[in-house]
């Protein structure tokens, strides 16, 4: 754990924020995370709750079924061992090249899918959905997670660590399924941006 990671100030990002999901003043978060970042050591910033640690979380989708992964024991972090996820990510470090990406932000986002899943095929966008700030456990108090939704126009994709991880395309009613088998951010994620989304397009359209 002995790496610089990107942080905010959480007296001023707390503010912007609207509970546990905020869905409205993203521009404004944004603006506020890229003016006002610094990098401090993991091992410091994991006890610091003053300090938020900036962790992008990608939703992967195509057509209609998010990428499902299940976490194996071989996971470094016990309390995720055969957990499920929808969310790829992790933190950003002062080692992070951003050249050919917008800002640290997404260079940090395309290395951690880089390192994760590869994703074969066109991209057809990448959008920031929401901003989870979970202070109902002492992890959640020091993250915030910045997630995204990336529309893929193909199924094709490749796990890159294996023995870490497996990962399948799923729908909403196995989605709904493992809810309660799933990490707590990818709960939060999936009540405020899969389910709202995937709901919305089984409902017929009024005449």
């Amino acid at each position: 754990m002995n790496e610089n990671v990107l942080v905010v100030p959480t007296s001023g990002i707390n503010p912007l924020l609207e509970g546990v999901f905020t869905k409205s003043n993203l521009q404004r978060c944004l603006d506020f995370i890229l003016t006002n970042y610094s990098f401090r050591s993991r091992a410091t910033v994991e006890e610091d709750p003053s300090f938020k640690q900036i962790i992008p979380y990608v939703l992967i989708r195509h057509a209609n079924r998010y990428l499902l992964t299940q976490r194996t024991s071989r996971q470094t972090e016990k309390r995720l061992h055969n957990k499920y996820s929808v969310g790829i990510g992790g933190h950003i470090n002062d080692l992070e090249k951003s050249e050919g990406h917008e800002n640290v932000l997404y260079a940090g986002l395309e290395r951690e899918l880089s390192e994760e899943v590869l994703v074969s095929g066109p991209r057809r966008s990448l959008q920031l959905a929401g901003i989870i700030s979970d202070d109902s456990t002492d992890v959640g108090k020091v993250h915030l997670g910045l997630v995204f939704v990336l529309e893929t126009g193909s199924p094709d994709f490749s796990v890159q660590e294996p023995e870490l991880m497996t990962a399948d395309w799923a729908s909403l009613e196995t989605l709904t399924g493992k809810l309660s088998s799933m990490e707590t951010w990818s709960q939060i994620a999936f009540e405020n941006v899969i389910a709202p989304a995937l709901t919305a397009v089984k409902e017929p359209v009024s005449a």
